[in-house]
Parts: C-alpha cells; sequence; structure tokens
C-alpha cells in the first residue's frame, strides 16, 4: 500500500508538472531489441528491452515502448485530474519496468537540423542534453547479408568510446536508426558495439496510416551535456546503493532480499556512452 500511494504521488507530479508537445507525425514505428551488458565484468549479465523508433517527416523520437505506452495514456488523461488519471493510467502500467539504461527519450533533427536532444528522468531531475550529430561512418564494400528480408550493407563508425558494426539497408531510404545513430543511406537494421555489449536489432516496422502525434514533453529540465549526463547516471546509481545498504526509506523481508537488491544496483556500471 505505501508503494502504490508513493507511485500516485510521483505520477501525480509528473502529470502536473508535463506540458505535452506535438512536434511531428510518425509515418513509421520501428520496434528493436535492444540487448545490453549491464556489468562490463560479467558477459552474462544481459538484459533485453524493448524500444520504438517513432519516424516522421521532420524528426524521429527513440524511447522504451513502456514509456512510450505511458507517455500516450498521459497525453490522453492531461485534462483530467491527477487522481482520475491515475485511476486510468495505474492498472495499464503496474508490473512493467524500464531498465536504467533505457531511460533516455532521444529526438533527432529535433528542434532543427541535425541536432539531438534528448531527455531523462534521474530523480529528482529531468535532464535535457542537446548536442549536433556528428558520426563518421566508413562503409565496407562487398560485406552484404540479408536481415528481416532485407539486403544490408555493412558500415562502421565510433561513438561515446566504442567501435559499432551497422547493417543498413537501402531498401528503406530513411537515414535513421536506433538511439543516436543516423546519416547512413538508408534505414539501421542491426547495430552493435565490436565487444557485443550493446546490440540493437529491428524486430518489426510498421507504417501508421494515421496521424499518430510524435511528442516532446517538456518539462522544467536540467540543462546538461552527454559527458555529465552519464556522471549523473552513475551518482543517481550510487545514492540507490547507499540507500539500500542504509535501508534508507526502503523496506526488504530479509537480509538476502536487500543483498541482492544491493548487488543488482552495484552492477550497473556499463553504460553504452563511454567518456
Amino acid at each position: 500500500m505505501k508503494r502504490i500511494v508513493i507511485l500516485f504521488v510521483l505520477c501525480a507530479k509528473l502529470i502536473n508538472a508535463q506540458e505535452y508537445i506535438n512536434i511531428d507525425h510518425s509515418n513509421y514505428n520501428c520496434t528493436y531489441s535492444y540487448a545490453f551488458q549491464q556489468d562490463s565484468a560479467d558477459k552474462y549479465s544481459i538484459k533485453s528491452q524493448e524500444m520504438i523508433l517513432q519516424i516522421g517527416d521532420r524528426t524521429s523520437k527513440f524511447i522504451h515502448t513502456h514509456q512510450f505506452f505511458v507517455d500516450s495514456l498521459s497525453e490522453v488523461f492531461k485534462n483530467v485530474s491527477p487522481e482520475a488519471a491515475f485511476a486510468q493510467i495505474w492498472p495499464q502500467i503496474q508490473g512493467n519496468t524500464i531498465a536504467p539504461f533505457c531511460k533516455l527519450v532521444i529526438f533527432k533533427n529535433y528542434p532543427d537540423g541535425k541536432t539531438i536532444t534528448s531527455t531523462g528522468y534521474l530523480s529528482p531531475n529531468f535532464y535535457k542534453i542537446t548536442e549536433e550529430a556528428s558520426l563518421q561512418w566508413q562503409i565496407i564494400p562487398e560485406k552484404d547479408t540479408t536481415l528481416l528480408g532485407y539486403t544490408c550493407h555493412m558500415a562502421t563508425t565510433w561513438f561515446a568510446g566504442r567501435k559499432y558494426v551497422a547493417w543498413f539497408t537501402l531498401e528503406i531510404p530513411i537515414s535513421d536508426g536506433p538511439y543516436k545513430f543516423s546519416g547512413l543511406p538508408g534505414l539501421i537494421i542491426k547495430i552493435y558495439d565490436t565487444r557485443h555489449q550493446h546490440d540493437f536489432e529491428l524486430i518489426s516496422l510498421k507504417k501508421i496510416s494515421w496521424k499518430q502525434p510524435i511528442l516532446f514533453i517538456e518539462n522544467a529540465f536540467v540543462e546538461i551535456s552527454a559527458k555529465d549526463y552519464v556522471k549523473a547516471f552513475n551518482v543517481w546509481l550510487a545514492q540507490m546503493y547507499n540507500k539500500i545498504e542504509r535501508e534508507d526509506g526502503i523496506t526488504f523481508a530479509d537480509d538476502e532480499t536487500r543483498i541482492k537488491a544491493s548487488v543488482r544496483v552495484k552492477s550497473r556500471n556499463n553504460f553504452i556512452e563511454r567518456y
């Protein structure tokens, strides 16, 4: 019951704080599987979550499928009281979780040009990162394969401390892809770093026949750089670890449960961007 009350307060706070801005309409929804190695020292610590890339005429949005669902519901119920909104949203989202590595929402070509704007919530702050798209790709000739029925071509790049291999298709002439990756002459079907610690792979592509909005959610953002966001992420995890160790506002059934929670948080040391 205490947990539900806390979630209600948080939900009400977030709904009241947000302003929904329709920045484009989606022409395609691309669902990617994102597999990531949480612990850099443990190759068996692989987790997987689903992400959605909405591709519009002017911009695109990359977001966790669960957060996409929550935002869509919150926008629908934005004009009702927080109590009524929570009553409608909570039954449809309970039990679902977003991995910490998947918290960023990434907008390409927003607000204009080659700008990438990313937003994320790490309690107690909403963060916004603005950066220029600056990936330098090397297309590897005569390295073709077939993925999801598409003929794909190979390219490589360096991004945020890791080297990546991408497979893109000219059959979908959209210069976009998962996370912050774009700039190739076709949609990225699969991309992974050479150590296979972060792997994105397209699992479905759906053409949208109605005007599905691409929403930017305005908040009282703290504006920081990509490097500083990684620092803030690590500080947030450290604070969570310390709260668990001190049992500060957290109740565990027994010591074993507390230890497992502590180990789980401490092992999340392998964020996709390394600086």
